[in-house]
């Protein structure tokens, strides 16, 4: 495969780039052995990004407040929650019959498994 000369500077050692509908794609790259072939292989690793003639798009990180913030025990959650029903009954009352005041209190509070 041809590449640019603005994708070949991304093109190091334990890297590699990919073309897909005309896009290159930058990846890590490593060796790693196969028992089967009883050999070292090339494995993809992770995406990096894509390259563009402007340079390196990196890949969007997605990511879950769950997994940033710490986990709680479930004593102190149910009292923030307990603390916090006066907040539900009043939104509950503002957004009558809608699912609004659920999804605040629940944003607000991520007590969606703890019963009320």
């Amino acid at each position: 495969m041809i590449l640019p000369d603005w994708a070949l500077k991304y093109k190091e050692k334990g890297r590699e780039i990919r073309c897909f509908s005309n896009k290159y794609y930058l990846y890590e790259k490593y060796f790693e052995y196969d028992p089967k072939k009883k050999k070292t292989v090339w494995k993809t690793g992770d995406y990096i990004g894509v390259i563009t003639p402007e340079g390196l798009v990196p890949k969007k990180v997605r990511f879950s407040l769950d997994k940033l913030l710490p986990q709680k025990s479930y004593g102190s959650v149910a009292l923030l929650c307990s603390l916090s029903q006066d907040i539900h009954k009043t939104l509950r009352d503002v957004y009558v019959g809608e699912r609004i005041a659920d999804s605040i209190y629940h944003g607000f509070s991520r007590c969606q498994n703890i019963p009320n």
